[in-house]
């Protein structure tokens, strides 16, 4: 059963409201939205240790993840069955403005050196179910996305490339 923290590894806005802005959620936020999720999973019987999944769930998101869209995300898979689809639910996260200038200048600077699968699984935000690309980008906070945007300068694409990859290292996004 695919959760946000398992999408945003794999792949994790104005999103359906929420009270929680979009800088990088905090760890007692986290752990807020991880551990009724991880109970779900259990009553689901997809998990079996509390501890273990809430340790992970938030570990995959601290300081990173947008709280906003994390926000969003949650409060939607909790109200689904044991085995729905919770990609709606991801794809209810909206990129913010930030992202997009991200999507643009990745486009720009990187997609005449990456093959075009690897430009789409890195620029694009929206996120979409048909081609099974959910828009990674859009669920980091702005200001990471602001450094990730510095690095696209015109300079060598594998000294942006490596850049980026540097965030990412930088702020422990699995991507």
């Amino acid at each position: 059963m695919k959760r946000l923290a398992m999408v945003l590894f794999v792949v994790g806005c104005g999103g359906s409201g929420g009270s929680l802005g979009s800088d990088a959620i905090s760890q007692s936020d986290a752990e807020g939205f991880c551990t009724p999720d991880c109970q779900q999973q259990i009553d689901c019987g997809t998990e079996t240790d509390l501890a273990s999944c809430v340790s992970g769930c938030t570990a995959d998101m601290v300081g990173w993840a947008r709280a906003d869209a994390v926000e969003t995300v949650f409060e939607c898979t909790a109200a689904l069955a044991c085995g729905a689809d919770d990609d709606p639910c991801v794809l209810e996260v909206q990129p913010l403005a930030v992202h997009d200038e991200w999507e643009t200048a990745c486009r720009a600077n990187l997609g005449t050196c990456l093959e075009p699968q690897d430009v789409e699984a890195l620029c694009e935000v929206t996120g979409s179910v048909e081609t099974d690309d959910l828009g990674f980008v859009r669920f980091i906070a702005p200001d990471i996305v602001e450094e990730m945007i510095d690095c696209l300068d015109g300079s060598a694409c594998g000294t942006q490339l490596g850049c980026v990859e540097a965030v990412f290292a930088n702020h422990n996004i699995d991507f």
